[in-house]
C-alpha cells in the first residue's frame, strides 16, 4: 500500500522506499542490511522467509510465523533458525520473566494452574483476518497465550509427550471467537485460555493472567499490574505503561549478544497453533496433540 508506505516513511524518517523485490537496486540493499523486519500479512509471511533466506541478515517475523502445513513443512526446512526472532511478544515482558525466574527457582516439580482471559477486538466477515489463507484468529491473535502457554510448560519443567485439547464454543457467528481452548498434560496441568469477543475494549486488548503451583500463586492485571504470593510472602509490581513484551521483542535483533529464538520451541509452537486452528475450521471439540507427529 504506497500510501500507507510512504506515512510510515515520513514518520519514521526512513530513508528509500522499495516496491519491487526484485530490482537490482533492492538487491543490493538487501546484501547490505543487518536486520529485517516481516509485518506483512499472516500468510505472506512464508514468502519472505524464503526470499530473505539466503543473506546473512538477522531476521524478525511477526506472528503467526505461518498459516498452513505446507507453509510449515517449508519452514522446517528453511535455513535461518541461527537468525530467527518471533514476534510473540509476552515472553519477553518484565512481569512474565519475574513468574520464570520465580517457577526455576522451585527446586520440586509440580503441576500448574494456568488460566487466560483475554477481551479482544470486534472485526467484521470483511476484515483481512477473515481472508481463509489467513489462518483464523487462532494464528491471527491468540497464537500470543498458546506460545506462551507452552513455554509456562517448559519453564515449569512438565514432562509431556501430548496434550489433549478441549475447545468450548459459544454458538456465536464466528467460531473462533467467544471460545474456551483446555490443555491437559499427562502430568496433570491445566491450562486455560478464555477469548471473549463482544466489542472494541476502550484500551485495547485486556487480559487477566492467574498461574497456580504448590505455593507460588500469581495474578497478572494487564500487564499494568502483578501479585505474587510466594510462600506467603506477597509482592506487588506495577508498570507505569502496560508492557506486554512489544518493545523488548521488536528490539531483540539490535542486541549483540546471539539471543535468537530457540528453533525447537518456535517448531513446536507453530505445530500446535496451527493444530488448533484446524480443529476450529472443523467444528471439533477434542482432540490429542502429539508432540513428535
Amino acid at each position: 500500500d504506497k500510501k500507507r508506505s510512504h506515512k510510515i516513511a515520513f514518520s519514521y524518517n526512513f530513508k528509500k522506499i522499495i516496491y519491487d523485490l526484485s530490482s537490482n537496486d533492492s538487491k543490493k540493499i538487501f546484501l547490505n542490511t543487518d536486520i529485517i523486519y516481516i509485518a506483512s500479512n499472516h500468510s505472506s509471511h512464508i514468502h519472505y522467509l524464503k526470499f530473505f533466506e539466503k543473506l546473512k541478515s538477522k531476521i524478525y517475523v511477526e506472528k503467526p510465523i505461518v498459516t498452513n502445513w505446507d507453509d510449515y513443512n517449508v519452514l522446517k526446512k528453511l535455513n535461518i533458525k541461527d537468525r530467527l526472532f518471533t514476534g510473540f511478544n509476552r515472553p519477553n515482558s518484565r512481569f512474565i520473566n519475574i513468574v520464570f525466574n520465580k517457577i526455576n527457582q522451585l527446586k520440586y516439580t509440580n503441576n500448574l494452574n494456568l488460566s487466560f482471559f483475554i477481551i479482544g477486538h470486534k472485526i467484521d466477515s470483511s476484515h483481512w483476518y477473515r481472508n481463509k489463507n489467513e489462518g483464523t484468529r487462532i494464528c491471527g491473535n491468540l497464537s500470543h497465550w498458546i506460545d506462551l502457554s507452552l513455554l509456562f510448560l517448559q519453564n515449569n519443567k512438565s514432562r509431556f509427550n501430548f496434550l489433549d485439547i478441549n475447545i468450548v464454543y459459544s454458538n456465536n457467528k464466528f467460531s473462533d471467537e467467544n471460545i474456551i481452548i483446555n490443555f491437559i498434560s499427562p502430568n496433570n496441568d491445566l491450562i486455560n485460555i478464555f477469548f471473549s469477543v463482544k466489542d472494541d475494549p476502550f484500551e485495547g486488548v485486556t487480559e487477566l493472567i492467574k498461574f497456580h503451583r504448590s505455593d507460588l500463586n500469581v495474578t497478572i492485571d494487564n500487564f499494568k499490574y502483578m501479585k505474587i504470593n510466594d510462600n506467603n510472602n506477597i509482592y506487588k509490581y506495577r508498570n507505569f505503561y502496560k508492557d506486554a513484551g512489544h518493545r523488548n521483542t521488536v528490539w531483540k535483533p539490535f542486541i549483540k549478544i546471539k539471543i535468537n529464538d530457540n528453533w525447537e520451541h518456535v517448531l513446536l509452537s507453530t505445530k500446535l497453533i496451527l493444530f488448533i486452528a484446524d480443529m476450529i475450521k472443523n467444528n471439533e471439540n477434542n482432540k490429542r496433540f502429539f508432540i513428535e507427529e
